[in-house]
């Protein structure tokens, strides 16, 4: 498993430090024109020498509040589109959208800017910790290492990069969540870190969730509207990231995330990809969003329920049931719609794209083939018409 490789690959860096012969580096190149050789590892694990003894570089110019750190940096690099197309989204405190990875800010000289694409690269297509040498023009030696993130389903959906010295035992790893979508039914699956992140209920269970359990867990999500329309059938867009808020999420309260998301295609057809990790305390924290919390307020009664629809992909992402009820199932299961029922349905998003306001019918459902069909009646409410069209879905039990 990659996780277990990730765990041996910290703990044992310093014996494969002391490993690599010292002509290793000396050998890398008479100037800054030469690089190591990459170094497959297994697993890797002396303090680190004082920061003015590193390569230095200007201060950014960004004046907010960030956490400082006398460790080497961790640099988060997407790869959800496969590994010839990587980009990086985390750079040390901050976030980058889609960045290029020679411009980071461990790409201080010639032989690193050369050096971080094919580590990166070799890391996410053959899912093994890399180590590469690298030798400044000073004559320091520092070293590349390439940690694969990975996906929910045992592919690689990023990479960790950190440059240290050669005698520097590296951080941490960085926690970085992935989740991967079903474009047309919004089912996801997500990997452990991203259900810790998320405060996702049965973390560690692997299972599916729909949209609506995914998006529950926020009270702000930066452009939602956008985000929505990677799943759009007709009009996708091919990338998106933004920031989001969760909240009671322990004694911390509010949790601040970054998300990162492409629109892919695979032999399984549509999909959205996308890596998470949590930026709390690293920049402002945004104000909640009203229309969220209005919605999570709205009362209910047992027998009713109200979600969120985005009408061009059809798909409900959000949800306001009374827990332990029938209806309330709704939110982490799509529930089989009788097929009689499902021409019903179908008129009824055709007459919102058309114009209308507000339409409705009554359908009959059920959860698994062991149940019986419920009836229910389905209302839709146009909410919005500006970015993406959205629809107020109200749902009242009638019988079973």
């Amino acid at each position: 498993m990659v996780r277990a490789r990730i765990g041996r690959t910290i703990s044992e860096l310093s014996q494969m430090i002391r490993a690599i012969p010292a002509q290793t580096l000396v050998g890398a190149g008479a100037d800054d024109r030469r690089g190591g050789e990459i170094v497959n590892i297994s697993g890797v694990g002396g303090s680190c020498p004082s920061p003015g003894d590193m390569p230095r570089r200007r201060p950014s110019a960004s004046k907010r509040t960030r956490r400082t750190s006398a460790s080497p940096p961790w640099i988060v690099v997407e790869t959800l589109n496969g590994p010839s197309h990587p980009t990086v989204v985390i750079d040390g405190n901050y976030r980058r959208r889609f960045g290029n990875l020679t411009r980071v800010s461990i790409a201080r000289t010639a032989s690193l800017v050369r050096s971080l694409p094919a580590v990166v690269e070799h890391c996410a297509r053959t899912g093994e910790p890399q180590l590469q040498p690298v030798r400044l023009p000073s004559g320091r030696a520092i070293r590349l290492l390439a940690l694969p993130v990975e996906g929910p389903v045992a592919s690689v959906f990023g990479v960790l990069v950190c440059a240290s010295s050669a005698s520097c035992i590296p951080p941490s790893p960085l926690a970085v969540g992935t989740l991967e979508w079903n474009a047309v039914t919004g089912i996801a699956t997500a990997n452990t870190a991203a259900e810790r992140i998320l405060d996702l209920a049965g973390a560690g269970e692997r299972r599916e969730r729909t949209l609506a359990d995914v998006m529950c867990r926020f009270t702000w999500w930066e452009d939602r509207a956008g985000f929505l329309s990677l799943f759009d059938p007709a009009e996708s867009v091919d990338e998106w990231a933004g920031t989001a808020i969760i909240a009671d999420v322990g004694p911390g309260g509010r949790r601040h995330v970054y998300v990162v998301a492409r629109s892919c295609t695979s032999a399984a057809g549509r999909l959205v990809r996308a890596i998470v990790h949590d930026v709390t305390g690293l920049e402002p924290t945004p104000r909640f969003d009203t229309h969220a919390v209005a919605l999570r307020r709205i009362p209910t009664r047992e027998g009713h329920a109200v979600g969120l629809t985005d009408v061009a992909s059809w798909l409900v992402h959000d949800w306001i049931a009374i827990d332990d009820t029938p209806l309330y199932r709704w939110r982490h299961q799509d529930p089989e719609i009788h097929w009689e029922d499902m021409e019903s349905v179908a008129r009824c998003r055709a007459a919102l794209l058309a114009g209308a306001e507000s339409i409705g019918c009554t359908i009959r459902v059920r959860f698994s083939e062991h149940d019986q069909w419920a009836t229910v009646r389905a209302e839709w409410t146009m909410l919005s018409r500006a970015d993406r069209l959205q629809a107020v879905f109200d749902i009242t039990w009638i019988s079973k």
